[in-house]
């Protein structure tokens, strides 16, 4: 074997798509406490990638790969519900998510994936003479995107129809707002992200070249707190930070 000294690379990649959208929707008042909605949506993406690695020795290599299309297709249904006049207001929704990838050498239907999502908002002051809203809201859904790159749909990876599924998250939040008579606004609130079938890849180095295998039954978690304070100077003018 051998050792060369101070060579280092660089890589760069650039991707280019061209992207189209359509929805459409529908909804109608149940009751003066109920709200239906629901609706599909569409789009269309062209997308082309490329890759360029240079080396000290002022080498330079370029992988262009093929040109792909990616439809996304979607539908969805949304339940508001308004009780006790008011004091508690429900979210409940469920949306079906599909994509089609395309080239010239391989066509890819992802698995279809139902997200069901709830958000409930509990409102005990209201009208104040200080304090002119408090509300705590508690959220859970289930949220997905596809996240496969260009560069790796290509059937030499041995993707098929219906064997890969978009990344997920199970995403969950509580929260405070109150409102001031005096225009504040503070918020606070938490939250918490279980990630299903994230997307990953791994390499096999005893093999030359490389064989890189991909997966999509990784896992992660991640969690935060957000903060704001808005302030409502007139009708023209409002600011606010946020952490």
């Amino acid at each position: 074997g051998y050792t060369v000294d101070n060579l280092t690379s660089s890589n760069a990649t650039s991707q280019t798509g061209d992207l189209l959208q359509a929805k459409v929707s529908l909804d109608g008042q149940l009751t003066p406490e109920h709200l239906l909605a629901g609706g599909l949506e569409f789009s269309f993406q062209n997308l082309d990638w490329e890759r360029r690695s240079t080396t000290t020795a002022k080498v330079t290599t370029t992988t262009s790969f093929p040109h792909s299309r990616q439809t996304n297709e979607a539908a969805f249904l949304l339940w508001n519900g308004s009780f006790l006049q008011g004091l508690l207001e429900t979210e409940l929704g469920l949306r079906l998510d599909h994509s089609w990838l395309f080239n010239d050498s391989l066509s890819l239907n992802t698995l279809p994936v139902f997200n069901p999502r709830l958000r409930l908002v509990f409102t005990p002051v209201r009208g104040g003479e200080a304090v002119s809203q408090l509300s705590f809201s508690l959220g859970s859904g289930l949220y997905s995107q596809l996240n496969l790159d260009t560069a790796y749909f290509d059937p030499v990876y041995g993707l098929k129809d219906f064997s890969l599924s978009p990344d997920r998250a199970w995403s969950s939040l509580a929260g405070a707002e109150l409102e001031t008579a005096d225009g504040w606004k503070f918020s606070l609130e938490g939250y918490y992200k279980y990630y299903l079938n994230r997307f990953f890849i791994t390499t096999d180095p005893a093999t030359n070249p490389a064989t890189l295998s991909l997966h999509t039954d990784g896992t992660g978690q991640s969690w935060g707190v957000d903060l704001m304070i808005q302030r409502q100077l007139n009708r023209w003018w409002d600011g606010w930070l946020s952490y």
